[in-house]
């Protein structure tokens, strides 16, 4: 996509309106002037400036101001579906904002919080002009930055949850089961344990788990897991049963099945082709 395939950047100032094509990346959107409406399809938000939108990747969005000739000013950072889960999974590494899964539980377009200290948008800043002024170290200039960005984003998601309205509590206690699993995925992660631990009955807590994330409690679990040991097989000397192990599998045929059906590697094959 851009000189480190994985992100890349553009300004919009237009008058009026501005059709943002869809993408085949996420598209991070920081408004830094103006104020209207964002139309994506049959959704609408509104945005002023120093707000956040978060796109889905091949959403098709038209920002228009609040007025024909009012000015609206963009940056738009296109991430890399690779990249962002790169940097979800480190900022989920952080044990305050593992359970805050933004990119998993919204619709296409995720409206954040103000960014009212300008912390974001320094840093958007900061990597935009490392893209379009490339030298040496730049790639990491950029990484640096997006992360940092990143765990931003994840606060003010925080910041959203809390204070959500008391009709959102359901929300709230799928985004504290999905920590708690993201925390504790070597442990027994069984529907029945789940529910016991979240005071829900189990056809309630499967119902709203796959409403709230789109997965089955079994797939996200799963999900977890598998990522965990990829970044360990890809990352550490631990032997496949030591990762097994700790994945919270007690049998390593079970893991290895586990592993090819969700990758088509045996973990095996997945070490050696990661240290080509």
């Amino acid at each position: 996509m851009d000189k480190n395939n994985r992100a890349e950047f553009s300004f919009i100032y237009e008058t009026g309106s501005y059709e943002l094509g869809a993408a085949r990346s996420w598209s991070l959107i920081y408004i830094y002037e103006g104020q209207g409406t964002l139309c994506c399809g049959d959704h609408t938000e509104s945005f002023a400036a120093d707000q956040l939108l978060l796109l889905r990747p091949d959403t098709k969005c038209i920002a228009g101001a609040e007025a024909a000739d009012a000015r609206l000013g963009l940056c738009v950072c296109y991430l890399t579906e690779e990249y962002i889960s790169e940097l979800m999974r480190k900022v989920q590494s952080i044990p305050e904002l593992a359970g805050y899964a933004l990119l998993s539980d919204k619709p296409r377009v995720l409206h954040l919080a103000d960014d009212q200290h300008g912390n974001i948008k320094k840093l958007l800043w900061c990597a935009a002009h490392e893209y379009g002024h490339y030298a040496g170290g730049s790639g990491e200039i950029i990484g640096s930055c997006l992360y940092s960005a990143f765990i931003q984003i994840a606060r003010l998601y925080e910041e959203s949850l809390d204070k959500a309205p008391a009709a959102d509590a359901r929300d709230r206690d799928m985004n504290a089961l999905m920590m708690y699993i993201r925390s504790n995925f070597g442990g027994d992660m069984s529907l029945c344990a789940l529910a016991k631990r979240a005071h829900l009955s189990e056809e309630y807590l499967s119902r709203t788990f796959k409403k709230h994330t789109g997965k089955t409690v079994a797939g996200f679990v799963l999900e977890i897991r598998m990522n965990e040991a990829k970044q360990r097989l890809m990352s550490t000397t631990y032997s496949v049963y030591d990762i097994s192990t700790y994945c919270g599998y007690q049998s390593l045929n079970t893991f290895e099945r586990a592993f090819k059906k969700y990758t088509g590697m045996t973990p095996a094959a997945y070490r050696k082709k990661s240290f080509q």
